[in-house]
């Protein structure tokens, strides 16, 4: 079994790693270095026309 200390220490520097890895691609303009934003929702409407009928007159 691996001690919890070493087991850390291989988590670091696989993460370290794969930073090393993400910066080289960016770098290289493989992946975007920016967040694209979020595409607005479609709103749709439906216009309707219908006469409105009046209260009956006393």
């Amino acid at each position: 079994m691996i001690s919890e200390e070493l087991s850390a220490r291989v988590r670091a520097m696989a993460e370290k790693y794969r930073q090393r890895e993400l910066d080289f691609l960016e770098m290289l303009g493989k992946i975007p270095n920016h967040v694209p934003e979020p595409r607005k929702p479609r709103i749709r409407v439906k216009a309707i026309s219908q006469a409105w009928s009046r209260p009956a007159e006393s």
